[in-house]
């Protein structure tokens, strides 16, 4: 039997949940923090993403790692409020 609407948004929301729990509890440790901080070191997170010369390939790759670092400090930012507000998922298969 399918799942409602409703079973599928919570069961969503609650592997968010999960997730901001696990990526704080890794990333909060001090070797998480090395971790974190070398990864937007690495993508020039906190500077530009172009290199002196314009190297069109390692741009684009700088810009990668910096969206990967700046994935893991959104989930541990995730306010569960405001994820519990947010208007129903989009959903393939409902049971009506």
């Amino acid at each position: 039997m399918a799942k409602t609407k409703e079973e599928l948004r919570e069961e969503q929301i609650n592997k968010k949940i999960q997730l901001k729990e696990d990526y704080t509890k890794v990333f909060s440790t001090v070797e998480g923090k090395r971790v974190l901080a070398d990864l937007e070191a690495i993508g020039f997170s906190k500077g530009g993403l172009v290199f002196p010369e314009f190297n069109t390939n390692r741009t684009f790759y700088n810009a990668g790692l910096q969206d990967f670092a700046n994935h893991i400090k959104n989930v541990m930012n995730l306010d569960i409020k405001e994820l519990k507000k947010q208007p129903e998922p989009i959903i393939d298969e409902v049971e009506e």
